[in-house]
């Protein structure tokens, strides 16, 4: 199951895998390195996200893992890495090659100044039909990048100031996805203020500059945020992080409508007991952002949509070799699109919900099995659709 609020259940079956594989890396060791395997069976139920068809079939995942978390001095050096085959039962044209590499550096001076460094790559089989209004029954591999540097240098008192610079990547392999495609780079930079251990706040300009290739009319976009933060850690079962941001977004010429409002994400992390944990997230955002804030993309390169989510997962260790979760999933999209013959009003609903568990047999080797179901309930008859995946898998991890 997934570890992080996301707002629609995944549909590759490389992203279930390294879902499975996440307890399993996190479990505290010795040694910085660690080596692993894993293989499972899934079966999914709507294949390609389709409303009038069934499109079942079974996928058998086999995966390979290393990273490494090294202390070196003052920094801090980590890092994961997993390849992935996937082979389908009776869509072979789908079998894929996939892998997930991230990385990065924690620094810090002998004086105030520290920061991060990182990196990830990531390639899967992009999802069918979830949050565009693309339909192909193709082969189709979405390829992610990022890299970006943080740096943090500490005022007098409980003042500081942090920047950040980062640069993002989309591409896919088949041409039905090209209006898809973008290259983003993004700065922010702000004061923030820590008056105690339990509360933090911020202050920060965000600048984000972008350009979707969108076929034969790319086009450019510009988008203005000023984020007022805050963290408040009320005790060490439980805190709370707050986002609010006045948005500004233009695009050029022809190429769909600007917004201007407010956007932002409210999320909530509590552990009542140590064997059980909550987390909870809300946000509400626009397209050129909502990849990566997990609310689906927008339905087209041209539509301005904003999105508002919820997302909710439980973990409970149910024994000391066997751990629960669960998660719960909402999303409403609205997006308008300008076309030569007028314009187009989207409006979509996403659900998700899922449950796994897992069992440690020894120390080295662990066994679970994990069901999800998404369902997108649109206005367009033909994107509407309902799915499930379930399967089991096994992985030994040596350290």
């Amino acid at each position: 199951m997934k570890t992080s609020a996301s707002i629609t259940a995944k549909t590759s079956l490389l992203g279930l895998a390294l879902i499975s594989l996440t307890p399993a890396v996190a479990v505290a060791e010795t040694s910085p390195y660690y080596l692993g395997a894993s293989l499972g069976a899934y079966r999914s139920t709507n294949v390609f996200r389709e409303s009038n068809t069934s499109g079942s079939d079974t996928i058998v995942v086999a995966s390979l893992l290393a990273g490494l978390d090294q202390r070196l001095g003052r920094q801090r050096l980590y890092g994961d890495t997993s390849v992935s085959t996937n082979r389908y039962s009776s869509n072979s044209l789908l079998n894929n090659l996939g892998y997930s590499l991230k990385g990065g550096l924690d620094w810090e001076t002998a004086g105030k100044l520290s920061g991060t460094l990182y990196a990830d790559a990531q390639r899967n089989l992009a999802d069918y039909n979830t949050g565009t209004n693309i339909q192909i029954r193709s082969k189709n591999l979405e390829e992610n990048r990022q890299f970006g540097l943080r740096v943090r240098y500490g005022l007098e008192g409980p003042y500081s100031i942090e920047g950040d610079a980062n640069s993002r990547a989309r591409r896919y392999s088949a041409k039905e996805y090209d209006p898809l495609e973008y290259d983003q780079t993004a700065y922010s930079l702000g004061l923030y203020y820590t008056p105690s251990p339990i509360w933090r706040f911020g202050v920060s300009a965000r600048l984000t500059d972008g350009s979707f290739f969108n076929g034969p009319s790319p086009y450019d976009y510009k988008r203005r945020d000023i984020d007022f933060s805050t963290n408040w850690v009320p005790s060490g079962a439980s805190s709370l992080d707050l986002r609010i941001s006045p948005t500004r977004e233009t695009r050029s010429s022809g190429a769909g409508s600007s917004f201007s409002g407010l956007t932002g994400a409210l999320a909530w992390t509590w552990r009542p007991t140590g064997k059980l944990g909550f987390q909870t997230r809300v946000a509400r955002d626009t397209g050129s952002q909502t990849y990566y804030a997990g609310i689906p993309s927008a339905s087209s390169a041209l539509s301005n949509n904003v999105g508002t989510s919820l997302a909710s997962q439980l973990s409970y260790q149910l024994t000391g070799k066997v751990s629960l979760d669960a998660n719960v999933s909402y999303t409403t999209t609205s997006s308008t699109l300008d076309t030569p013959f007028g314009r187009i009003d989207g409006d979509d609903r996403y659900t998700g919900w899922g449950f796994g568990v897992r069992w440690e047999v020894v120390r080295w080797l662990s066994a679970g099995c994990t069901y999800s179901q998404s369902k997108r309930n649109s206005n367009v008859t033909a994107y509407s659709y309902t799915a499930g995946t379930y399967g089991c898998y096994a992985q030994g991890m040596l350290r």
